[in-house]
């Protein structure tokens, strides 16, 4: 028999083989590399909530699970690790496989190059699409399909858990020396990306509406203030303590709140709260035995204060109403002065919006008179009228508009004077000696000026001046 035919057909037949085998390792290496791919954004997809629950339900590797709650960063090198070496794999096959496919059909150099060149090229675009667009595609909407693959993952992180330690303990020597800190070593979610959780779920429409603006309450609550929600000193309705029955059943009837303030002397001294139901209690009007009316007596009939400081926040007041079982509290300055009251109807808005009752009578705040203008009370919210007109007012200590106009101007102002601040002209309405009781807007969002006062209101003594009540430039409107 001749050897050579033999030698011919058991060469051909190791080279199939051999091909047979660079194909199934190339298949194999892009498989890997997609499982790799795949199982990093499906985890960063579930979110700690998610992961938490597929623990509780042990549905997936709860020991791959548990290094990412607790050590990401050695999940993610070992993820990042097998997808390049997956990588590197499918290159280097992919290049040996060309090179024989070119030595076996005899071609030559040149067209050797450019076949290697096209093979690299389109491996290039396979990696892309299959192992990185596609797999990441469809973890982000499908990440339970990668719970099982999983396991593989984990048993490749055990088996290379030496190679991570290393990996990381170079990448950490890095950051340090680029300023870097420490890696994180629990996936957080931050309230800020809460907040913005919330607010796209509402820009489209997953979420409610009025479920978006509870949610969103309850963030603003930590940082409202009790300034900029209690009712002030000067708007309280309030007792003194000598006052008699007649006085204060006249006080209800035109108030009718449920409970009141009770003051000694000044309404800066609260002593404690009184509560309408008891003026008309049988037990407390009436002598029981003689069934004759009871000698009245305001102090025998008050209920202990619970006081709260200016700066505290609103959440923090609903916690103390809470603990106290309460429902009003008086709000004290750094100096222990009243500066007024609050709620927990006052909290609660914040979270749900203004509440009313039988008694209530909504009260629009800001009120257009004619185009560009409009009218509004001096204590009107400052978060009103940034609300109103898409405005960010900087930090001030001021809560209301004509705390805000005074603040701005460095004086109580007088009747007439005017303030530019951006788009904004204010201009005072009606004062007293105290505060700014009214004040007509007028709106120009193509003017932006930075706060100052009217120049024809200035006095050379730095004081303000009256101007005309209908300046030549200001808009008037139908009924003026």
């Amino acid at each position: 028999m001749d050897p050579e035919p033999l030698l011919a057909t058991t060469t051909v037949a190791a080279l199939n083989d051999g091909l047979t085998l660079s194909v199934l390792l190339l298949i194999g290496s892009l498989v890997t590399c997609f499982l790799f791919a795949g199982t990093e954004t499906a985890i960063m997809s579930m979110g700690e909530m998610r992961i938490k629950k597929l623990l509780e339900s042990h549905h997936g590797p709860d020991g791959f699970l548990q290094l990412w709650l607790h050590k990401p960063s050695e999940v993610l090198t070992t993820l990042l690790t097998g997808n390049t070496l997956s990588s590197v794999a499918a290159s280097s096959i992919a290049t040996s496989l060309t090179l024989s496919l070119c030595v076996r059909y005899g071609l030559s150099n040149g067209v050797t190059d450019w076949v290697l060149a096209a093979a690299v090229t389109a491996l290039g675009a396979v990696l892309l699409i299959a192992c990185e667009i596609a797999p990441k595609t469809l973890a982000k909407h499908h990440p339970d399909w990668f719970l099982q693959p999983m396991h593989v993952v984990w048993i490749f992180h055990r088996s290379t858990r030496w190679f991570s330690q290393v990996m990381i303990w170079a990448a950490m020597f890095i950051v340090r020396r680029l300023g870097g800190g420490s890696l994180p070593t629990a996936n957080e979610v931050t309230e800020a990306q809460i907040e913005d959780m919330v607010r796209m779920g509402n820009e489209s429409g997953s979420l409610p509406e009025d479920e978006g603006d509870i949610l969103q309450g309850v963030f603003k609550l930590s940082e409202t203030s009790l300034t900029m929600i209690m009712t002030p000193r000067t708007k309280m309705a309030a007792l003194p303590i000598d006052a008699t029955r007649e006085e204060v059943l006249a006080e209800v009837r035109g108030s009718r709140w449920s409970r009141y303030p009770v003051y000694s002397k000044t309404p800066d001294a609260i002593v404690g709260f009184f509560y309408t139901k008891d003026l008309f209690d049988p037990k407390i009007a009436y002598d029981p035995f003689s069934n004759k009316p009871r000698l009245f007596r305001l102090a025998d009939h008050l209920h202990q204060p619970m006081r709260l400081p200016a700066t505290m926040k609103a959440i923090d007041a609903l916690k103390a109403f809470q603990s106290k079982k309460m429902h009003l509290a008086i709000v004290t300055d750094e100096h222990g002065g009243t500066e007024g009251i609050v709620s927990l109807e006052d909290v609660i808005e914040e979270l749900v919006g203004d509440i009313y009752d039988e008694y209530d009578e909504p009260k629009v705040a800001i009120v257009q008179t004619a185009a560009s203008k409009w009218t509004l009370d001096g204590d009107t919210e400052l978060r009103e009228l940034a609300d109103t007109f898409g405005l960010e007012l900087p930090e001030m200590e001021s809560t209301t508009v004509g705390g805000f106009v005074v603040e701005q101007i460095g004086h109580l102002p007088a009747v007439g004077a005017e303030m530019h601040w951006r788009e904004l002209t204010f201009r005072v309405l009606e004062a007293d000696d105290t505060r700014v009781k009214r004040l007509e807007l007028l709106y120009n969002p193509a003017r932006a000026k930075t706060p100052q006062a009217h120049p024809a209101a200035r006095r050379q003594t730095g004081t303000f001046s009256t101007l005309p009540l209908a300046p030549a430039n200001w808009p008037v409107s139908a009924d003026n």
